[in-house]
């Protein structure tokens, strides 16, 4: 009896040892589909990594155009170990919910404007100063991936769960108008107009003699139909692919604020992945804004001659005139300084001066 029982325990321990070895060797062969990067972060071994991105916009803009071209370029790139999943149409909520799961990793990519990014990352708001911008390669060449102030910015990025691939635009926000049309700083006032929640673009259209009312953006065409606002600001863009322009009589290119937006990534996913492919989605971020930009652009001269075939009035505000609206904005600068640090305003300032 006692040596039957010795013969099951060497059974039972021989079993256990090639449970334990064969355990050893699939975990060994690297061959599986978690995501998780290796050790040596130059291959992923087969590995296979998804991408989820979110954005709040139609399918029918700039940005979507942007996020497909990411899609389409990494996937090719890297034969299907990177997949990439998008979601337009806020289906993944607004931008300050798309950033919050950008931050903790449940969405792993977006691009989203400044103007909300600076809830997260506070010296954003840098990117508020009125009036710095002559035109969207002045500014672009201020915003560039290899120039000063991105390399300033980026860190600030990093210390809140981010990594900053990029930043891109919309252009400037033009202001649409009814009963007045704006051509100068005196017309602006009194004009009730709708504005984003943003402390600092507030202080600028008070300071220009306007009444700004923050009105969430699904809200924005009901509040200009039915009289509770005079008028809203916004891109080209997003005037005419939201109709706001349906409910305005007059466009005005002011070149107040220009619309940028950040393109960011959740940081511990992108360390996380192996070096090449790493390379590949930086590669992918780069591709995607340029094709979204110059989509945008070329789409530009198609609004604007919408907003004309409607009925609308088009106009620019004369340089003259815009150093009026710039002089009368200017202690918003000086808020931004209490916001972001004497450093990052004067490196914006001193980008922009020296285009």
């Amino acid at each position: 009896m006692k040596r039957f029982n010795k013969v099951k325990l060497v059974m039972f321990i021989t079993i256990i040892l090639l449970i334990m070895a064969a355990c050893s060797s699939n975990e060994s062969s690297g061959n599986n589909d978690t995501g998780e990067g290796n050790s040596n972060g130059n291959s992923s071994n087969g590995e296979t990594y998804t991408i989820t991105m979110a954005h709040v916009a139609s399918e029918a803009i700039g940005l979507h155009q942007a996020f497909l071209k990411f899609k389409e370029e990494v996937e090719e790139q890297s034969e299907g170990r990177l997949k990439v999943e998008v979601y337009p149409n806020a289906q993944l909520g607004g931008e300050r919910e798309i950033l919050e799961g950008v931050q903790n990793g449940d969405i792993t990519a977006t691009i989203t404007s400044t103007g909300v990014g600076a809830n997260f990352v506070p010296e954003v708001a840098v990117f508020d100063i009125p009036y710095l911008f002559t035109s969207k390669e002045h500014a672009r060449h201020v915003f560039r991936t290899d120039g000063p102030l991105f390399e300033k910015i980026a860190p600030y990025y990093e210390e809140k769960g981010f990594k900053l691939m990029s930043f891109t635009d919309q252009g400037f926000r033009i202001l649409s108008t009814n009963g007045v049309q704006v051509t100068s700083v005196e017309d602006v006032k009194g004009l009730r107009i709708r504005t984003l929640e943003n402390s600092n673009h507030i202080e600028a259209w008070r300071a220009l003699g306007a009444n700004p009312t923050p009105i969430p953006f699904n809200e924005v065409y009901t509040s200009l139909q039915q009289g509770t606002v005079d008028a809203q600001e916004n891109p080209y863009e997003l005037t005419v692919l939201m109709k706001f322009h349906e409910a305005q009589e007059h466009v005005t290119n002011i070149k107040s604020i220009f619309q940028s937006l950040q393109a960011v990534i959740n940081k511990d996913f992108y360390d996380s992945l192996p070096e090449d492919l790493r390379a590949l989605v930086d590669e992918g971020f780069a591709s995607a804004v340029e094709f979204g930009t110059n989509f945008l652009d070329e789409k530009d001269e198609e609004y604007i001659q919408v907003l004309k075939d409607t009925g609308l009035t088009v106009n620019e505000i004369t340089d003259d005139e815009l150093e009026k609206f710039r002089e009368k904005t200017s202690p918003v600068i000086e808020t931004i300084r209490g916001q972001v640090g004497d450093e990052l305003v004067d490196l914006m300032i001193s980008e922009a001066e020296s285009y």
